[in-house]
């Protein structure tokens, strides 16, 4: 007589139920892109254990949001579109300045350069403090990341490969969050807001139409960088656990 006869069977079937969709979480998982998609594929099955096991809900939110994290498709993800973005951001914005110098515009070609400067010198000093027991060298080459405008691509790939180095002061995911918060506040919004006062009450000869996709530019540099720094913050599994009442905002319901 097998197991299943020998036992209850209601027991015994919830045990293999959850057993081959444990089983099939890897496949299915390299078949979609998002965790949203993945949850609303598979809550018709994943109802009664969501319903019957408590804590189940919870486990799994954190299973697929890491392995979104981790996988090579949040990898690509991150690493792409944080490279594109900052590549067009940081090309559009110094076409732009150039636009402004021979157009005249010299007092707003030289306060946009001054947010760019401030960009970078602020993560270069990140940078020497977080690799203060590094050696120049290494110093040097993280500068050189950053003045090539690669280090949100760069902090991307380190995010989701879970680099870890115990020789540096705080980890990639801060490194990154400090990155893009210092992005934001001095190039990215102010540019943005400079673009559009000069795009506002300057004549069309003098910024021409490439000014609105350099503005376009920083308004999506900006969404990408807020909502990866929400997402990342939010799915780390230390921080929900130490400081429960203020993460965990991105819900598992297949609903959303």
């Amino acid at each position: 007589m097998s197991r299943c006869a020998s036992e209850a069977s209601e027991p015994c079937g919830k045990r293999e139920y959850a057993s081959n969709i444990l089983i099939n979480i890897h496949t299915l998982f390299h078949s979609i892109i998002l965790a949203r998609s993945l949850a609303a594929r598979r809550s018709a099955q994943l109802t009664p254990l969501l319903n019957e096991i408590e804590g189940f809900a919870p486990f799994m939110l954190v299973l697929f949001n890491n392995l979104l994290r981790d996988s090579k498709y949040g990898m690509v993800f991150r690493v792409a579109v944080g490279a594109l973005l900052s590549t067009i951001d940081a090309t559009t914005d110094i076409y732009t300045l150039y636009t402004y110098w021979t157009a005249g515009l010299k007092g707003q070609a030289m306060v946009l350069l001054a947010m760019i400067l401030a960009n970078l010198c602020f993560q270069i000093l990140v940078i020497l403090a977080q690799y203060k027991s590094k050696s120049w060298k290494r110093k040097l080459w993280e500068i050189v990341i950053t003045l090539t405008f690669l280090r949100p691509a760069v902090d991307a790939y380190r995010v989701s490969t879970n680099h870890e180095d115990d020789e540096v002061k705080v980890d990639q995911l801060t490194e990154l969050c400090l990155n893009k918060g210092t992005e934001m506040g001095t190039e990215s919004i102010p540019g943005c807001v400079l673009q559009c006062y000069v795009y506002l009450i300057s004549t069309s000869d003098q910024v021409g139409s490439f000014a609105l996709l350099s503005i376009a530019a920083s308004c999506l540099t900006t969404g990408f960088a807020s909502a990866m720094i929400s997402f990342d913050m939010d799915v780390d599994v230390t921080r929900r656990k130490t400081q429960p009442r203020f993460y965990g905002y991105i819900p598992g319901e297949s609903k959303i």
